[in-house]
């Protein structure tokens, strides 16, 4: 369960600019990195396409689900294509709210078979 405290403290709803839910990423380090998949900050299809990621994305803290900031989209330096790992670096350049932890990333080599968590948002479609 205090696995699962921690993991909400880091979680970051990405959303458009209608705030509906685009998904999730993660608050990788205090100085404001947020890792998410690159389909999330743009459609596989505009990948293919070779278009430009938008320069930014909007997103809510999970546990401040009504504040909503703008981080920077790291292109091309932190950017997996779909195909290609579906990375992506966000940078925010404001203050972490009170409460943010950043989340305890690992490796997955040598997980194979072994049960995971999934967060994200659901009732909307996006994990």
């Amino acid at each position: 369960m205090e696995y699962v405290e921690a993991t909400l403290r880091s979680l970051v709803r990405i959303v458009d600019s209608n705030q509906l839910t685009l998904g999730s990423g993660f608050v990788a380090h205090e100085s404001g990195l947020i890792v998410t998949c690159s389909h999330v900050v743009q459609r596989d299809t505009d990948q293919r396409d070779d278009t430009p990621p938008p320069p930014s994305v909007t997103f809510v803290f999970h546990l401040y689900p009504h504040d909503v900031h703008v981080a920077q989209v790291m292109y091309p330096a932190c950017w997996l294509p779909y195909g290609e790992g579906d990375v992506a670096i966000l940078k925010f350049d404001g203050q972490l709210p009170e409460g943010i932890e950043v989340a305890l990333l690992d490796s997955p080599t040598g997980l194979e078979g072994t049960l995971a968590d999934a967060f994200g948002y659901p009732e909307d479609g996006h994990t």
